[in-house]
Formats: structure tokens, sequence, C-alpha cells
């Protein structure tokens, strides 16, 4: 980490990391779900409705793939963003976490099931991880979770013991490298971390200013949202 701190990095600069590779890699699945979808068509009838069902599959791969084409040229926001506030990650919704709630910046490697629900389970190599509190998991993150946020979500907020939360960058649908990530990352963390007055800018509004949280509200939400913690 001292090799990091040390890096020559720009840290009022806002960085960003746009969402062409992940939209490259869904165009990709995209492409297969048609390419199943003609084959079944071409080969032999040996199932009942396999040719609607080849017409079907490929109608929704190019569909993906149209969408994912659209994707590419109008990106919307970024995945990934740093800034001297703190850190916004938008691939599992849109959660901000300012540097002085950071307790650490690291690296795991994760065996787990894919967000696409494929049945064999892919190993995450050198994931950079940011380490928050379970607290402000729960206060500030797990109120704003998509309802449908499945695997995506356990991938991304990892269990690493009972009062702190593992939140995993993913290199593999951003366009950098594991290295490049966490030396962006922890250049801004060593030099904002002890700075308190950045507001988050998702939650500055006066509407989500005014609006009342009382303990009751975060148990039904904690109910609501199930959240499998990996305890391996």
């Amino acid at each position: 980490m001292a090799a990091l701190k040390d890096s020559p990095v720009d840290t009022r600069r806002l960085r960003t990391y746009s969402t062409e590779k992940a939209t490259w890699k869904f165009m990709a699945f995209g492409a297969a779900f048609t390419l199943t979808g003609l084959l079944l068509t071409v080969l032999p009838h040996t199932l009942r409705g396999q040719w609607w069902s080849g017409v079907i599959i490929a109608m929704i791969g190019l569909v993906w793939c149209l969408v994912c084409q659209f994707r590419l040229f109008n990106p919307g926001k970024p995945l990934l963003e740093l800034s001297p506030q703190g850190l916004t990650l938008r691939t599992v919704g849109n959660v901000f976490i300012p540097w002085h709630e950071i307790r650490a910046v690291e690296s795991i490697d994760r065996s787990t099931w894919p967000a696409l629900y494929a049945p064999l389970k892919v190993t995450f190599t050198d994931l950079t991880v940011v380490v928050i509190s379970r607290d402000f998991y729960y206060d500030h993150i797990l109120p704003e979770a998509p309802v449908l946020s499945g695997r995506a979500w356990d991938n991304t907020f990892i269990s690493k013991s009972d009062n702190l939360i593992q939140v995993g960058i993913h290199h593999d649908i951003l366009p950098a490298t594991p290295a490049e990530l966490r030396r962006e990352i922890a250049a801004r963390w060593y030099a904002f971390r002890g700075d308190h007055r950045g507001a988050d800018p998702v939650k500055s509004t006066p509407a989500a200013a005014d609006k009342p949280t009382t303990s009751a509200d975060k148990s039904a939400k904690k109910i609501n949202f199930r959240i499998r913690w990996d305890k391996s």
C-alpha cells in the first residue's frame, strides 16, 4: 500500500470509468443467444416446437444486441466515478461512499455464482474492494437497493466480519486493470479520508434531507431485501 500512497495521481481530478467494456460483454451474450436460436431453427427438429423456440431465442438475442448497440452510442452515466468527495458506483443502483467512510482498500480472490445465473461458479481474481462499516451499509446503501438486484448485489457487497462490509469494484466490467483501479482509489482515499466536509451528491437535495428515517423503517428495509452473506 505504501507504493500506492506515493503514486503521482491527480487526486483533485474527477476520474470516470465508462460502460463501454460492460456493454461489449453484454453484446457477446446477445450474440450467443442469437446464434443458439438460429442453430435450433436449422438443426433437425427432434423436439416439439423447436423451430419456434429457436426463432424466439434468436429474436431475444437480436433485440439484446440492438439495445447494446444503442448503449454504445448513448452510454449514459459512468459506472464508476472517483471525485474529491468520494466514490460513486453504478454497477448496482447508485451508491455513493464518502472517502472518510472507507476503512481500507484491499484486494481479494472470490469464487461465487455470476450475476447472469450461469450454471458454473466463477472466480474473481485480484478483485479490488473498499471496506466500509456495516452501520454505513445499513443506513445509506441498503435502503437504496434495487428490488431485483439478485446476485449482482451479493457479488458487490461482501461480508468481511460482523462490523465490516467489502464493496467489490469489478475490473472485469471497467476499462482498467485491478492495479490501476487500486492506484486511483487508494490515492484519493489517502488524500481525502480525513475530510468530512464532502456531501453526498445523491442525498443532498432538500426533499431527501427532510424525509425522516425511523428505526422501524430501517428494520422493514432489512426484511424486504434478501441479502445472502457469504461466510466462506
